[in-house]
Formats: structure tokens, sequence, C-alpha cells
């Protein structure tokens, strides 16, 4: 018999388990093949089945984000035919795909309606009337954040589908910043329209095309057509003709009493867009119907004529003034000095180097040119940048000459600014004397930014 030592320590047998990580194909999970994430896109896991429902779709809607290969279909003559998806909790997503791994099924015509709470709807993307049969689609959204969404088929036809793909994304704030040359570091900042400040990104075309919020982008042409050494200073614009209107100085109005619209033609009833500044200095677009040589009254009393446009389906056939009211002879103010934008026969626009800077905003001017462009050419020209500050009187910004041969172009390194309600005109004047029948052609581009 054996002997049992008593005062042997008691012995723990322990059964070797396997604790090692495995994928669900076998592989250990390492480097090569790390575990999945639920960060990226809705998994099965991420869905409240209870509260899901597959319609009339054959298989199970975990189905569609576990498995590629099988397809799920409805080959009912329901239309529409329809899935629901719940969410375990809100989910924020910008992109849904679908896909049909059979070739010989498809699916279209496609509504997405996403939800809220209680179901309420708070978004829909609607293809419905899209009849494209497709195996495989990516649908681009604004960023949503919803609970669930409600995908719909309209149409009779049967539609197959193996998977849905739901993107999920989390907002992140970075602050980005750069070494500067004494090694410190400073942070690089964004504009309210979302550009790095180290870009050059708010000019230029992003100005013109109006992605930069805030800016616009204004270019002011206009020509004298028809003066002479008498005149002096002869502001660039449509009135500065001997033959026609026979203002050389242009005329302000001191308050909005710019009121009215006439064509020196009976047969002119066109659209005219007209583009001013009311009583409180600010932009003001509106579209006037003419009615030939007999007074239109605008719909909006103005202090200052930026632009007329005729944006109707033919030319002008006369001459076309916006004035303070005034009396008329066959549709042309007899007193010149009321009117303040005239439209030459043949441009259907006006051409006035005038501007005034709207209330709320800072006007940039980036740059100036001048030529001539008269019958007497053999002369030289004084081309003066004028602008009066709100309250003030006209003060010089900048002058040059000019002659037959010289065009000129001023680009500033640096844009002047010039604040709100500031009048801005371009003037030119004849440095010989005796000379007539002279014109002249000049503008500005400026870039409107609200302050």
């Amino acid at each position: 018999m054996a002997t049992i030592n008593s005062d042997a320590p008691p012995r723990t047998v322990v059964n070797a388990v396997d604790a090692r990580l495995i994928t669900s194909d076998g592989r250990d999970v390492g480097a090569q093949y790390p575990l999945s994430t639920s960060v990226d896109s809705i998994y099965s896991m991420d869905l409240d089945l209870d509260n899901c429902d597959n319609g009339g779709f054959s298989r199970t809607v975990s189905n569609y984000f576990e498995d590629l290969k099988t397809v799920n279909v409805d080959a009912s003559a329901t239309n529409p035919k329809s899935i629901k998806l719940w969410f375990n909790r809100t989910t924020q997503t910008h992109t849904i795909g679908f896909g049909c791994d059979d070739l010989t099924k498809s699916f279209s015509n496609i509504k997405l309606s996403f939800l809220g709470s209680g179901e309420e709807v708070r978004y829909i993307w609607d293809g419905s009337a899209d009849s494209t049969k497709r195996n495989s689609y990516l649908i681009d959204l604004p960023s949503l954040a919803a609970n669930g969404v409600l995908i719909e088929f309209y149409t009779a036809d049967e539609i197959g589908l193996s998977n849905i793909f739901v993107a999920k994304f989390n907002d992140v704030f970075a602050q980005l910043s750069a070494a500067k040359d004494d090694d410190t570091v400073a942070a690089i900042s964004a504009t309210d329209s979302g550009n790095l400040r180290v870009t050059d990104a708010e000019s230029g075309l992003a100005i013109a095309k109006g992605d930069v919020v805030g800016h616009a982008y204004i270019h002011k042409f206009g020509r004298a057509p028809d003066f002479d050494s008498g005149d002096g200073d002869v502001t660039v614009w449509d009135g500065a003709d001997d033959s026609e209107v026979n203002e050389m100085q242009y005329n302000y109005s001191t308050t909005a009493i710019i009121d009215s619209l006439s064509s020196a033609n009976a047969g002119d009833t066109q659209d005219i867009e007209v583009l001013g500044l009311d009583s409180n200095y600010v932009l003001t677009t509106q579209t006037i119907t003419i009615t030939g040589q007999t007074r239109k009254a605008l719909t909006t009393n103005l202090i200052r004529v930026k632009r007329l446009r005729n944006v109707g389906s033919t030319n002008l056939a006369g001459e076309l003034y916006c004035y303070e009211n005034t009396a008329l002879t066959a549709g042309v103010p007899i007193d010149t000095t009321k009117v303040r934008a005239a439209i030459v026969v043949g441009n259907n626009q006006t051409e006035m180097a005038i501007y005034t800077v709207p209330a709320g905003k800072t006007g940039y001017l980036r740059q100036w040119f001048a030529s001539s462009s008269g019958a007497k050419k053999t002369t030289n020209y004084l081309i003066k940048l004028m602008a009066r500050p709100f309250g003030q009187v006209f003060q010089l910004n900048h002058s040059s000459s000019i002659s037959d041969t010289s065009p000129y172009l001023h680009t500033y390194v640096e844009p002047v600014s010039f604040s709100e309600k500031t009048d801005i005109e371009m003037r030119a004047s004849l440095t010989d004397t005796g000379v007539t029948e002279a014109a002249v052609s000049a503008g500005f581009d400026i870039v409107l930014v609200d302050n």
C-alpha cells in the first residue's frame, strides 16, 4: 500500500488555454491582420435590429452589412419598395452607398429620407425619377446627423441588393502651427470663408466667381465721348458729350431723388436693370419696364446710380436717361443737370467711370486705366483719379498723362482703401488749347469687402 504524505503541499493543475486573438478566418491578430473597428462605417452591431425593417426583401437587414456576396431581392410589383435602418445611437454621415453582387439584378429610383427622433424626416435625397439600373452607386450628401434612414425604390421592377455602406465621421478640431525665422511658433488661422491665411485664395478669380464670403469684384469703365479744351476737368461718363447730355462735370444728388427713366425713342419698351444706392446708401437692384418717351418711375428712389443695363430681348433704339423727375421733350430731360445716367444707342448699358462705396462696405482699389479714343488724337490728356469721402470734398488720389500712343495702366502694389459712401470718379482734361472733339476712355477695378 502506498503511503500518503499528508504534509505535502497541495498542487493546483491548470489546463493550458489558447488565449490568442484570431480573426474570423483563423489568422492571428497582429499588425498585418488588425481587429476591425466601427469608426469608418455602420456595422451590423450599430443597428437596432428590432426597429429595422427589411420590407419585402429576402434575408435580413444585418445581411447588408455582413456579406458582400449574398443578394437580398424584392421581386414584387410593390412601388415603392423600402428598407428602414435604425441605429443604436445618432450617427453622423456624409455618404451612403449601395451594391448588388449579382450582375443579372440591379437597383434604381432611390429616395433617401434621413430620420431623427420620432422618425421625423430631417433631410431628403431624391433620385426617385432616375431609372438608371445600377450594381454600384455612391451618393455624396451634406454633413448629416440621423437616427435612421428610410431607403425607398420607386419602381415596380425587381430590386437586388447585396450591401449597404453608410459612412461615419467625427468632426475634429485641429490647430496648425508654423515655425518663424526666430524659431518661435505661430498659429496659422483661417478666414471667415474657410481659407488659410497663408494663401492668396481670397483674390482674383475666387472673388469674381463669388466663392469668397463678403467680397465682390467691381469693374467700372466709362467714356467721355466728345469734349473740348475749354471744358476743363471732364468726368469720364456718357454725359460728357457736346451733342447729347452735354454735362461735362457729373452732378451728384444730395438726397434719394433719382426716380425716373425715359427713352428718346417712343418704341422702346425694354426691361432695364437699374443698379444703385437707396437713401441709406444700401445697394439695390430693380428692373423697370420703360414706356418709350413717357417717364417711368423707379420702384425705389435712389441717391446714386451705378449702372443701367438693357436686359430685354431687343436693342434700345433711342438714348435712355435716368434722372431726377423733370420736364421732357420727346423723352429727353430738358434740364440736363438732372440726368444721372444715360445709355448711348448701341451700348445697351452705361459707361460711367464713377462709383460710390455702399454702406457697410470698404472698397479696395486695385488698378485704374485710361486711353484716348476721340477724333482728335494728336494731343495730350491729363488723367485724374478723384475721391470724395462722405461729408468732405473731392481730393486728388492719383494723376498721370496720356497721349494718342500711350494708354495708361496703374496697378497698386497694395490696394488703396475707400470707406463707405465715398464717391470715386475718373476725370480727364486737355493740356493743349483749341482742341475739339476729344474723347477719353477710363475705368478702375475695386474689391468690395463687407465691414
